[in-house]
C-alpha cells in the first residue's frame, strides 16, 4: 500500500517519526493512519502527507481516534463527488460554490484541484490542532511519555538478543557438565570395580 501512495515505508517510518515529535500521537498511530490512507489509491505524494496531518487535526478536535479520522477523510479525497457530503458529520460544510467547484473538477479529470477544495476547508477548521495540543502542559507530558515509551521498547530489542545469547551458552555448559560427570560416574566405576572382580 505505501508504494500507491508514492512514499516507501521507510520514508513512512520517518515521517511517522517527525509528526510523533511534534505531536501527541505515537509513531505506531501515525504509520496505523498512513496504512489506511494509502488503500485510498488516488490519494498520493504531498497530498498523502497533507491528508495524514490534517486526519490527525480533525481527530483532535472531534476527540476520536486517527484511524476513524483518517477513513473519513480518506474517502472523501478518493472520490469526492461521493462523499464530500459525509464530511458534514465533522463539521466541514462546504457550500454550495465549493461543491460545484469540486464536482466539475473531478468530472474534468483534475482529481486534485478537488482535492485541494477539501483539504483547504479542513484546513480552515482544524489545521495545526494536532500540533497546538503538543505545546500545552498535556501535550508535552504525553510526548515525554511516547519517548520513553520508545526507549523501553529499544531497550527490550537490544536486551532479548543477549539473553537468548547467554541462555544458549548456558544451556552449552551445562550438557558439557552433564557429559563430564557421567564421564567421571563411568570413570569411577571402572577403577573402583577391580578390586572387587579381583577379591572374588
Amino acid at each position: 500500500t505505501s508504494g500507491a501512495a508514492g512514499l516507501s515505508f521507510v520514508q513512512m517510518k520517518k515521517f511517522a517519526s517527525e509528526m510523533q515529535g511534534i505531536t501527541t500521537i505515537g509513531d505506531e498511530e501515525w504509520l496505523n493512519s498512513m496504512s489506511i490512507i494509502a488503500t485510498f489509491r488516488n490519494i498520493t505524494g504531498d497530498t498523502f502527507k497533507e491528508t495524514t496531518k490534517l486526519a490527525a487535526d480533525m481527530a483532535q478536535n472531534l476527540g476520536t481516534d486517527v484511524k476513524s479520522a483518517a477513513i473519513q477523510l480518506g474517502k472523501a479525497l478518493n472520490d469526492p463527488t461521493k462523499n464530500m457530503s459525509a464530511l458534514s458529520r465533522s463539521g466541514i460544510q462546504l457550500n454550495a460554490q465549493q461543491t460545484s467547484m469540486i464536482k466539475k473538477l473531478q468530472a474534468s479529470g483534475d482529481l486534485l484541484g478537488a482535492q485541494n477544495i477539501i483539504l483547504a476547508e479542513v484546513k480552515k477548521n482544524f489545521g495545526g490542532l494536532a500540533e497546538e495540543v503538543a505545546k500545552s502542559d498535556f501535550g508535552r507530558l504525553k510526548q515525554a511519555q511516547d519517548i520513553l515509551g520508545d526507549l523501553k521498547e529499544d531497550l527490550g530489542k537490544a536486551i532479548v538478543p543477549l539473553f537468548i545469547q547467554f541462555t544458549k551458552v548456558t544451556i552449552g555448559l551445562q550438557k558439557v557438565i552433564n557429559t563430564t560427570i557421567i564421564g567421571f560416574t563411568k570413570l569411577n566405576k571402572t577403577f573402583f570395580g577391580i578390586p572387587a572382580v579381583l577379591a572374588s
